[in-house]
């Protein structure tokens, strides 16, 4: 008896590919035996730490209406045989369908991603901010050096955007916690914020 946990991908797809019938305990050996036709048994898991392996298989199965092919007794083989009965053009039809509502889904999702990418933020850059924190979060996140920190006559940093090299790309405001205070009902925004330097001068 050959042991095949050695060998890669491409020597299992070749397996499957070339046999005359599969007897598979995995997702993807049950898959790539529909794929390329092929007969088979799926044998379920019954240990509990392996049992949510099964899901998928019973998920891919019942849609494409090939549940009966999926038993948890492997003594069920002898009961039933080798049997080949598989209507692929059946079968065919409805993976067809199940591939093309989920490329549907899936540019649906890119879609609505890339509108909300391309929707227009609230602020261009981040001097348009009302709450600044000074952080040098912006200063050191602008890819074009567009950001200047500069002490006021207070002695706090804020920044100041330079317009020409701005190019409005929005990543200062993506990056500032000021807009972008995590939404969570158990914190609170802080409405002050206290430190007290070590350094004399600049006390």
């Amino acid at each position: 008896m050959l042991n095949f946990y050695k060998y890669g991908p491409g020597e299992s797809l070749w397996l499957v590919q070339n046999s005359k019938f599969v007897i598979k305990s995995s997702f993807h050996g049950v898959v790539f035996s529909i794929i390329f036709r092929k007969p088979f048994y799926a044998i379920l898991w019954d240990r509990k730490d392996n049992i949510r392996q099964n899901d998928r298989i019973v998920d891919i199965l019942s849609k494409l209406g090939l549940q009966d092919r999926a038993f948890t007794d492997p003594e069920e083989i002898l009961k039933r045989a080798l049997d080949e009965n598989i209507d692929c053009e059946q079968v065919y039809e409805k993976l067809e369908k199940l591939k093309q509502e989920s490329a549907e889904w899936m540019l649906d999702a890119i879609s609505e991603a890339l509108k909300e990418k391309e929707s227009p933020r609230k602020h261009e850059n981040v001097s348009a901010v009302h709450d600044r924190y000074g952080c040098f979060a912006c200063y050191n996140i602008c890819p074009q050096n567009a950001i200047e920190m500069v002490l006021d006559e207070e002695g706090l940093y804020s920044e100041r955007v330079n317009a020409n090299l701005c190019t409005k790309y929005g990543l200062c405001v993506d990056v500032c916690p000021a807009p972008n205070f995590p939404k969570n009902e158990n914190l609170e925004r802080p409405k002050a914020y206290a430190a007290w330097s070590l350094d004399e001068p600049t006390r």
